[in-house]
């Protein structure tokens, strides 16, 4: 929770920011992110 990351997808730059972790287990979590789109450099 965090870390964002950062996504590409139909040409576009997004950054996704965690909002809320919705289950964890020993080897995985499983949260729900905000994406932003990233203008172009």
């Amino acid at each position: 929770m965090q870390r964002s990351l950062k996504a590409s997808f139909d040409g576009r730059n997004y950054l996704l920011m965690p909002v809320k972790l919705l289950e964890s287990g020993l080897d995985y979590d499983l949260a729900s992110f905000r994406a932003i789109e990233q203008e172009e450099e």
